[in-house]
């Protein structure tokens, strides 16, 4: 299950009239009065540091017997995408559940790929030495 959550976030954005070019956008009041207080030192005129309010979406998916995942976005239409993406996923079990694989060691993977994919005479070059049997 998806949730969306709406964030406001503040954003700095130092411009100047004369070269926009040099229009900035940060992140923080202090940085932007600092850029704009260098403008004017550059003799530009009419430099403004302004606050803009935008909106973030913080998106939470969650389904029982998968790992939570979560990821912030400017637009809502990036964040749906990626919650279809990550549920289309966890329906096909193609994500990686951490702790099954903090507990996989070498030689049972090694077992499994013999398996899987070594089954056939022709293509059974690989001889596992490490596993239970070799006592590793």
């Amino acid at each position: 299950m998806a949730s969306f959550y709406p964030r406001k976030r503040i954003e700095w954005c130092v411009s100047s009239a004369a070269q926009p070019a040099r229009n900035r956008v940060f992140k923080s009041e202090p940085a932007a009065r600092k850029y704009a207080v260098e403008l004017q030192g550059a003799s530009l005129a009419g430099v403004r540091a302004t606050a803009r309010v935008t909106t973030a979406w913080l998106v939470r998916v969650r389904y029982k017997g998968a790992p939570d995942f979560s990821k912030t976005f400017d637009r809502k239409s990036d964040a749906e995408a990626w919650t279809r993406d990550k549920e289309r996923e966890i329906v096909r079990r193609q994500f990686m559940e951490i702790h099954v694989a903090d507990r996989t060691t070498l030689g049972e993977l090694l077992v499994r790929y013999e398996k899987n994919h070594l089954s056939h005479p022709a293509t059974a070059t690989i001889r596992i030495v490490a596993g239970p049997a070799a006592g590793i």
